[in-house]
C-alpha cells in the first residue's frame, strides 16, 4: 500500500510525511481513497487451475507407468511346442562329435527353452526378480530379447534390448544393439544401459547359452526362426 501526492502524482510509502517528489506535506486524513495504491498484490492460483493441473498430471503418471510396466509381461507360457525340438535342444547343448550339426528353432520354442534353462520365474535373491525371458528372432540376423521382471518383488517391468548379431568364427560371437527400452519407453542418454546390463547379466547366467554360443560356428536368423550350425 502508498500513498499518491494530490500536487505531483508521486507514489509515496504510506507512513511518507513529506512527499519526494515536490516535498509538499501528506496528511493522510485529507487523502481520498483513490490516492491510495495497492502495490505487489499477489492472487492465489484459481480452483479450476489447480484441479485441472491435478488432473493433467495424474494423466501423465498413468501413462507413464502403462508404458513402462506393459500387464501381461513380454511372453505368456514356458512349455515347448514339440518333443523333438525338445531333443534337438539337449543334442544342441551336450553335442558330440559326429552327431547333427544344424539346428533350427521358432521364436516361441526358443524363448520356452531359455526360460526353463534359466529356472525362471526367480522368487528370490534381490530386488529385480526376472519372470521369463522371451527372444523375437527378426530378418537380417537381428534378435529382439524381452526379460520379464518383477521389481521388488510386486512391480512388473519389461527390460527390452535389439541387437543385431555376428558369427564370425566358432565361438566369436559379436553383438550390435539397436535399441533398448524399458517397457515401451526408449532409452536415452546413458539410460539404455540399465535394460541392456540387465539382460546381458541375464543372459550369461545361462550356462546352456554360454555353451551354445561357444559351439556356434554360423547362424542365421530370420522373421520367427533361426538356424544354428555348430
Amino acid at each position: 500500500m502508498g500513498l499518491v501526492c494530490p500536487k505531483c502524482g508521486t507514489d509515496n510509502l504510506l507512513n511518507a510525511i513529506f512527499c519526494r517528489g515536490c516535498g509538499d506535506k501528506l496528511n493522510l486524513n485529507e487523502m481520498k481513497p483513490e490516492q491510495f495504491i495497492q502495490k505487489d498484490e499477489k492472487k492465489g492460483t484459481p480452483l479450476w487451475q489447480k484441479i485441472f493441473t491435478s488432473v493433467v498430471g495424474g494423466i501423465i503418471f498413468l501413462i507413464g507407468g502403462l508404458m513402462i510396466c506393459p500387464s501381461g509381461g513380454a511372453s505368456k507360457g514356458t512349455e515347448v511346442s514339440s518333443e523333438a525340438v525338445s531333443k534337438d535342444y539337449k543334442t544342441l547343448v551336450k553335442k558330440k562329435k559326429g552327431e547333427k550339426t544344424s539346428f533350427s528353432f521358432s521364436s516361441a520354442d526358443a524363448s520356452a527353452l531359455i526360460t526353463k534353462a534359466m529356472n525362471l520365474p526367480q522368487q528370490v535373491g534381490g530386488d529385480i526378480l526376472p519372470q521369463n525371458f522371451s527372444v523375437q528372432f527378426l530378418d537380417d540376423d537381428v534378435i529382439k530379447a524381452v526379460m520379464s521382471t518383477k521389481v521388488y518383488g510386486f512391480l512388473p517391468i519389461d527390460y527390452c534390448v535389439k541387437a543385431k548379431f555376428t558369427v564370425a568364427s566358432k565361438g566369436n560371437v559379436t553383438w550390435e544393439v539397436q535399441s533398448a527400452k524399458i517397457g515401451q519407453v526408449p532409452m536415452m542418454f546413458g539410460l539404455e544401459e540399465i535394460p541392456i546390463e540387465n539382460v546381458k547379466r541375464q543372459a550369461e547366467s545361462c550356462d546352456d547359452l554360454k555353451k551354445i554360443k561357444k559351439k556356434a560356428a554360423k547362424a542365421k536368423s530370420i522373421d520367427g526362426q533361426i538356424t544354428i550350425d555348430l
